[in-house]
């Protein structure tokens, strides 16, 4: 499939397992250069073994999403590799966190927060700000769709967020 996205550079959360690297793979096989980042070295070496395999830039680092200054450090290092973000998948999710306060508390730091954390960056960290400066602004958009663990238990409503940043 030809998507018109072959040079584009992606970052994908959660992108060593599952989902997450099926959306790598998927994206590499379309050209686009691809960084990743999860917390289990294994699975990002195999993954950034198979993405390298085709022929694109590729990075794979573990990282804690949860931990701000974590995910503004991988993203900083994703701008100076890559150039700039023009995909960004937040795919990480601390599902099976539990059902109590605690866990629902840990859902929403790490499924929502830390995608808004990479939207809204802090201007040391340039990645979405290289793309809003390299577009002219009605093509300036980010949309970000949180899908916490609870919306997998029966609850597929219950809990979805979508933020659309459009024309500034």
């Amino acid at each position: 499939m030809e998507l018109g996205i072959r040079g584009k550079n992606a970052v994908i959360t959660g992108g060593s397992r599952g989902i997450g690297r099926a959306m790598a793979l998927a994206l590499a096989a379309e050209g686009v250069n691809v960084a990743i980042c999860a917390r289990s070295q294994p699975a990002l070496d195999e993954t950034l073994q198979h993405l390298q395999s085709h022929g694109i830039e590729a990075m794979a680092e573990s990282c804690d999403i949860a931990d701000e200054a974590a995910l503004d450090s991988f993203l900083n290092r994703v701008h100076h590799r890559l150039g700039g973000v023009d995909i960004l998948i937040c795919n990480a999710s601390a599902m099976g966190a539990g059902d109590d306060r605690e866990g629902w508390r840990r859902s929403i730091d790490l499924d929502l927060m830390s995608t808004v954390q990479a939207v809204q960056q802090p201007p040391d960290v340039p990645v979405l700000h290289a793309l809003k400066q390299a577009r002219p602004p009605q093509q300036r958009r980010v949309d970000i769709h949180a899908h916490p663990p609870f919306c997998c238990r029966g609850n597929v409503n219950f809990f979805q967020t979508c933020y659309h940043k459009g024309k500034e």
